[in-house]
């Protein structure tokens, strides 16, 4: 039996087009998406810090606050028609104004706790659209979710609490609440470190084990960003009622190190952005298209004062990101094309 042996003069342009052809490989395996430069936001208005119904109320000096992380407004939720609601916490009130200028079109006064057999005074965390023309609202101290309607197509004459429901022994926090299209709310439990996600009547549905970082989309599954700890690899992980994971967005693949991750949410076209921080190249606010998955990275510049909530944006108008910030005796409310 012959054996063939190489000749040297044929086995190195072999190896080193073997070697061509590898590195070649790892590179497309590795290539990132460039993160746009950031562009200029667009300041909308300015709320005073105050007590009046066109006003906000927070604490000037963040040090001395005895509302600890809440040192101002809670939250911000974008409603159909261009309207925003604000939580202003410390007021315990809801208010509805036009997205653009701010104008104020409803007050709603939350009910002292007596009115309501509560045991503390209200201290709202978060908003959630709650289906129809009703929202849910977090109230820590009560480990409560409030239900409240607000009237007709957002606008109508009336605002009122449609229902309470209690979490006591169901969540041992509640700081983040969202909802999906059918009323069911996605609540985060920090100390516990999972997400629990409760019907419309206040039953637990499903505790998502290892969970606090997700959103839900109109499909009823949870969608959740990860990067296992490791900047390198971030994944979209979704998962189904019973808490199966059912399917992947893809990677996050954008040319920047992450050191902090949260979703935002969806924007009325279907497409979810995630807030991405990165320690040494700021933060950065990526958008996956629900339609095709095409994933895009939009540069940000870093707040100039406190903004709202763990993720200090929210969705607007598709294509586009809004925030505030509080500092100096006012509010300033922005918005930024992607």
């Amino acid at each position: 039996m012959k054996t063939f042996i190489m000749p040297l003069r044929l086995f190195f342009p072999a190896a080193v087009f073997l070697l061509i052809a590898s590195l070649a490989a790892a590179a497309a395996e590795t290539e990132k998406t460039p993160v746009k430069k950031a562009g200029e936001p667009r300041l909308l208005y300015t709320i005073i810090n105050g007590k009046s119904h066109d006003q906000m109320a927070w604490h000037e000096d963040i040090a001395k606050s005895e509302a600890g992380h809440l040192q101002g407004p809670g939250a911000v939720l974008a409603l159909t028609g261009d309207l925003r609601l604000f939580a202003d916490t410390l007021n315990r009130r809801l208010v509805l104004r036009r997205a653009d200028t701010g104008r104020v079109l409803k007050v709603f006064d939350l009910p002292s706790s007596s009115e309501v057999g509560l045991r503390y005074a209200p201290l709202i965390t978060d908003l959630a659209g709650a289906g129809g023309d009703s929202v849910y609202a977090a109230d820590e101290s009560n480990m409560a979710i409030w239900k409240i309607n607000l009237g007709k197509n957002w606008i109508g004459p009336a605002m009122k609490v449609e229902k309470l429901i209690k979490l006591e022994g169901k969540v041992s926090q509640l700081g983040r609440i969202s909802a999906d299209g059918s009323g069911v709310i996605y609540a985060a439990d920090l100390p516990r470190q999972c997400t629990v996600s409760i019907d419309p009547d206040g039953a637990v549905k499903f505790v998502y084990q290892g969970l606090t970082n997700g959103v839900p989309g109109r499909d009823g599954k949870l969608y959740h960003p990860i990067y296992y700890g490791n900047s390198a690899v971030r994944d979209l992980e979704i998962y189904d009622g019973a808490g199966r994971m059912v399917g992947s967005l893809g990677r996050l693949d954008f040319d920047r190190p992450v050191c902090y991750i949260v979703p935002v949410g969806f924007d009325a076209g279907g497409t979810l952005y995630i807030y991405a921080d990165s320690e040494r190249k700021g933060p950065v606010m990526a958008r996956v298209s629900g339609k095709d998955k095409k994933q895009t990275f939009n540069e940000l510049k870093p707040l100039s004062g406190p903004g709202f909530g763990p993720a200090p944006y929210w969705t607007g108008r598709p294509g586009s990101i809004e925030w505030a910030e509080y500092g100096g005796g006012s509010v300033k409310i922005y918005r930024l094309e992607l």
